[in-house]
């Protein structure tokens, strides 16, 4: 089947993470771009390391994930591999941290 590549704006994020009905929200940037500021509650896990860090993910396939990373680019990578281990509900955040800072989002540091 062909997956559509959904994707979520940051609004919509920060509203459902300050709702309290956030998804799992994966960072697939480096841990020192983490440690430098991520979206609040967000998961670090380095798109080079998904497959060794499988575990750490979520469990139901059809678990709501929004990927990013700093500009795009690796999530892409990351959401094409999630989508082959079968994960249904695979969403990519527009314009990812760079956007996100941008815009004044809030970011936490660990």
């Amino acid at each position: 089947g062909t997956a559509t590549s959904a994707s979520i704006t940051p609004e919509e994020l920060v509203q459902r993470i300050e709702a309290g009905s956030a998804p799992f929200i994966l960072d697939v940037r480096t841990a020192g771009e983490f440690a430098n500021g991520h979206v609040p509650g967000a998961v670090n896990v380095p798109h080079t390391e998904l497959a060794s860090r499988r575990a750490e993910l979520p469990k139901g396939l059809d678990s709501e994930i929004v990927v990013h990373c700093e500009s795009g680019r690796r999530a892409l990578t990351a959401e094409r591999w999630l989508r082959e281990q079968g994960y249904t509900q695979v969403r990519d955040l527009e314009e990812h941290m760079r956007g996100w800072r941008t815009a004044g989002h809030p970011t936490t540091k660990p």
